[in-house]
């Protein structure tokens, strides 16, 4: 990873084939350009939670509402898992919803008009509930779940896709697309399956295999493995080498400790239904982290990785279209190099801890001056949060400019260029820090190319496709 101090005009030249700009906090307030972005096109998210079972779910719904300005939360349904196999938990989703009612107008006191946040009302009209029955068991129920008929009516009531995140059992889809299928054309159900985009915390009961298996052609990111193997899957890259332990030296333990998120998270109203987890911190969290605006992630583009780590199609026939585990390469805190699925989501822990903690001071600091917001990633001069494609020939360079990015609190900027190898390249065997086929080159005479370390808390991305 290459970092690069700027000052004002900088230029920077790269030749590869995707690069990546971090601008970190740290630089002089400017225009107010591209402040909006992130609020502009805000993806549409379908909870389904088996909160209860054990902590982890209710920490997942308490991040979830502090980015509830940035995505659309249609609906958040009740479910049953494995776990939770005959019962179904709504007050814990309410004592959360009630938490983001008391610190609502606190939270829109830190954010521009165009990022408010919903009214409580809205998300606590939102909660549905699925059948409290085990996986496919529902599909045997006379009548349809409320959860079903809600995920049915958000799918038809925009041609923008719906992100389904099973937090726990998927039985709530399944009847869903049983219904569909069994009610509609041919042609009508490809168009509804079409709009569906489901992340899947593993299978939690036995509704994912026969989804898959009936309507194949689903936008389905699932980690397989065994039953119940929870050492496996890469969404335990959040947090869980403390229980089982995975690229020791790597990731940074300290911001997942109890002790941690005591200091951090645990403020406040909302904060109070944080509670202290058990097995893993926030094990359904890689089911939303990958979606947020945060210029990193390309939700339509698991493969290109982000927060929520990086999937690649299992079966590169073209005749499914579900996406599982990807390595990626990081450099640890004890400075070795680990290439792991793992590591494709604890790279970015600091990044989303601190953006977190950021968002939990925002909800008891209703003066914006006494809290910290996100830096505006510019790349050259656009403001779009998608990749900006840029032509190269070979042997060429293209010039990308950070140089209009800010900060809101006038803080100064520092900016980290890097190049994420692994969605465009096979990286294996001794596989060197630094891909020998890209270089990066300051046009300024008081440039240099170092290697730095992020020294604050909040990061913003802009990411280009060399093409």
């Amino acid at each position: 990873m290459f970092g690069v101090s700027f000052l004002p005009r900088r230029l920077l030249a790269v030749s590869g084939l995707l690069c990546f700009s971090a601008s970190v906090v740290n630089a002089a307030l400017q225009s107010g350009i591209c402040e909006d972005a992130r609020y502009e096109n805000k993806s549409r998210v379908f909870i389904m939670t088996d909160i209860s079972n054990e902590p982890d779910d209710q920490m997942s719904l308490v991040r979830l509402v502090t980015h509830a300005n940035e995505i659309e939360i249609v609906n958040i349904a009740g479910v049953t898992s494995t776990w939770k196999n005959d019962s179904i938990d709504t007050p814990s989703i309410f004592g959360v919803l009630d938490g983001y009612n008391q610190v609502l107008d606190s939270l829109n006191s830190n954010v521009p008009e165009a990022g408010a946040y919903p009214p409580a009302k809205d998300l606590i009209s939102s909660v549905v509930v699925g059948h409290p029955v085990y996986g496919l068991a529902a599909l045997k129920q006379s009548t349809l779940s409320n959860a079903s008929v809600a995920l049915i009516n958000a799918t038809d009531a925009s041609e923008e896709p719906l992100w389904v995140l099973a937090w726990g059992g998927a039985n709530v889809l399944a009847e869903a697309l049983n219904e569909v299928k069994n009610s509609r054309s041919e042609d009508e159900v490809a168009s509804f399956v079409k709009k569906l985009r489901v992340y899947s915390i593993s299978d939690q009961d036995n509704s994912g295999p026969w989804i898959r298996y009936n309507f194949p052609t689903l936008f389905y990111i699932v980690s397989i493995h065994g039953f119940s193997e929870y050492s496996i899957p890469t969404w335990i890259g959040i947090s869980g080498e403390v229980l089982r332990p995975f690229d020791k030296g790597g990731p940074d333990t300290s911001l997942v400790t109890n002790e941690w998120l005591q200091q951090n998270i645990r403020l406040g109203a909302l904060g109070s239904h944080y509670l202290n987890w058990s097995y893993i911190m926030e094990g359904d969290t890689p089911s939303f982290l990958g979606i947020l605006p945060n210029g990193l992630n390309a939700p339509e583009h698991p493969e290109w990785g982000g927060w929520g780590g990086r999937y690649i199609l299992a079966d590169s026939s073209g005749e499914t279209n579900t996406y599982s585990d990807a390595s990626d390469f990081a450099i640890g805190q004890n400075n070795d190099t680990f290439f792991s699925k793992y590591a494709s989501i604890w790279r970015w822990r600091q990044a989303f801890q601190y953006d977190f903690a950021a968002r939990m001071q925002w909800s008891v600091s209703a003066d914006a001056s006494e809290a910290n917001h996100h830096p505006v990633a510019v790349l050259n001069g656009t403001c779009g949060l998608g990749a900006l494609e840029l032509s190269y020939t070979l042997g060429g360079s293209v010039v990308v400019d950070a140089s209009e990015s800010w900060d809101p609190d006038n803080d100064d900027l520092s900016f980290d260029w890097f190049h994420y190898r692994e969605p465009s390249m096979r990286l294996e065997g001794d596989i060197p820090r630094v891909s020998p086929n890209v270089t990066f080159t300051p046009l300024d005479e008081r440039g240099s190319v170092v290697e730095i370390t992020p020294n604050n808390n909040l990061v913003s991305w802009s990411k280009c496709v060399v093409i």
